[in-house]
């Protein structure tokens, strides 16, 4: 089965606009016309409620609404437009404590500096392919996360 990434809709959520403008160019680079780039969650939620997206990119440290928040909000809140869509997380924090935090609370977390087609292209098709269990249940994820060990 072969997929299309210019037809993928993607929400970016980042406070730093410079980030934003990079982030921009690597999806617009992998073929994604359709972005939408908001610099707050807050806004990035009422935006989702009336933008449908396949792929939400956010930042970890944001302010006020953390990326972590923001997903909180969108996998557990009633007036959430669609739980189940898949995020990435963009982040330069790596450690294990941050990690395990994003993963509970469903994102996908590409390894530092990796976001290319494989970040992009894989949990959008794996996550419309099999759909997340509801975020309340100990296992996010249909299928079991990949182990994250440290050092």
């Amino acid at each position: 089965m072969s997929y299309r990434l210019d037809r993928l809709a993607v929400l970016v959520v980042d406070d730093n606009r410079h980030m934003l403008g990079l982030i921009s160019e690597i999806l617009r680079g992998l073929g994604i016309r359709d972005l939408v780039m908001l610099t707050d969650a807050a806004t990035a939620f009422r935006e989702i409620k009336i933008t449908a997206v396949d792929v939400v990119i956010t930042d970890h440290a944001m302010s006020p609404i953390s990326g972590i928040e923001f997903v909180t909000m969108l996998r557990t809140s009633d007036d959430s437009p669609d739980r189940f869509v898949p995020v990435i997380m963009v982040t330069g924090y790596s450690d294990l404590g941050t990690v395990r935090q994003a993963r509970r609370r469903g994102h996908r977390i590409p390894g530092q500096a990796d976001l290319g087609q494989g970040a992009i292209h894989a949990p959008a098709r794996s996550d419309r392919e099999r759909p997340a269990v509801h975020p309340e249940q100990d296992l996010f994820w249909s299928r079991p996360a990949p182990q994250v060990r440290g050092p």
